[in-house]
């Protein structure tokens, strides 16, 4: 039976993508190659700052690398195997012509993202079977820890508050920043995919406070969703960290949060690896594959053909099923994903 260059290799290069949820969709896969390879080495590059922060604590990775500080054509040379964590364009690209490298196939089928990386080790290493594939590995240190309870510090210990993590933006307004601010507002109707009216999200936050003052919202973001925050009717109970956190604190606060709402974004990914629960607004993109993972029971997943056709009233009741003040059996049952 013939090895596969893989099989052998005792150096190992892996290209990690930019967008933060794709990086984090494959460390599952970097885990079970670790324990199928305990003596490689397995060094990381990293395309983006949010993908390096991400990756920085991960035990399974020997070295972590900054695409920008070093050409890849000479990072590559001292490696047996160059393998991208997704094969995505601009990750092929990068990559060029470099020798060596190993493209995963782009799989097809109802099955979660999170598993394409893992099906390629199968692929190339029939052992890797025995390894089950597990959860995220995202992991925080004692400064993540102790900066998370500076941020969060300006809400109130008692009465007990019920802490709702918000992240209204995704991947495209981040990169258009302030630009769709002149597009959303006054009407703050979302047109991305992946986004909600920002109009929307003032209304289901002042009702929930006004219903439920002991609700707490905490806004989260990268700095170019700054002006989100803007859209927002102002609030005490509103606390702003927009573009205050790197993706270790951001874990480490979601760990302090009660509940995450979003839409399909990367910190949606970063809740998962946190075992925390969410309501999940999910427009044309498909959570089989990019929702989240692993599959839950404190999930909550609200789907409709766009995301204007989501109501403010139907979030609303999937977010105050959570709260501990819920009276009634009914509203305590399992929740389902309501798809148009």
């Amino acid at each position: 039976m013939t090895t596969s260059p893989l099989q052998a290799a005792e150096k190992i290069l892996l290209v990690a993508p930019h967008r933060l949820g794709d990086s984090l969709f494959a460390t599952p896969g970097i885990r079970v190659l670790r324990l199928a390879k305990l003596h490689a080495r397995i060094d990381v590059v990293t395309l983006s700052a949010l993908s390096h922060e991400l990756l920085s604590q991960n035990t399974c990775i020997d070295t972590l690398y900054r695409a920008e500080e070093q050409p890849i054509e000479q990072l590559a040379a001292g490696y047996d195997v160059i393998l991208p964590l997704q094969n995505i364009n601009h990750v092929v690209e990068y990559l060029g012509d470099i020798p060596r490298v190993l493209i995963p196939p782009r799989y097809a089928g109802a099955f979660h993202y999170s598993e394409n990386f893992y099906r390629f080790l199968i692929q190339q290493m029939p052992n890797v079977a025995q390894f089950p594939l597990g959860p995220y590995e995202l992991n925080t240190n004692a400064q993540d820890e102790s900066q998370a309870d500076l941020l969060l510090s300006p809400i109130p210990a008692a009465p007990q508050p019920f802490i709702l993590a918000l992240h209204m933006g995704c991947h495209q307004i981040s990169k258009k920043g302030q630009r769709i601010l002149y597009k959303l507002f006054p009407f703050l109707m979302a047109k991305d995919t992946r986004s909600w009216s920002f109009k929307r999200f003032d209304q289901l936050i002042q009702r929930l406070i006004k219903e439920h003052p002991a609700v707490h919202i905490v806004l989260t973001g990268s700095p170019s969703e700054a002006f989100a925050a803007d859209a927002l009717t102002a609030n005490p109970n509103i606390l702003n960290l927009i573009g205050k956190t790197n993706v270790g604190q951001l874990a480490a606060v979601f760990k302090r949060c009660d509940l995450l709402l979003t839409g399909d974004t990367g910190p949606m990914h970063v809740a998962c690896a946190m075992e925390r629960p969410m309501v999940l607004l999910c427009g044309k993109t498909d959570p089989a594959h990019t929702g989240p993972y692993p599959a839950n029971t404190h999930h909550s997943i609200i789907q409709k053909d766009g995301m204007d056709n989501i109501s403010v009233d139907e979030v609303y009741q999937a977010v105050v099923r959570y709260l501990p003040e819920t009276p009634t059996q009914q509203d305590s049952a399992p929740i389902t994903s309501a798809v148009a």
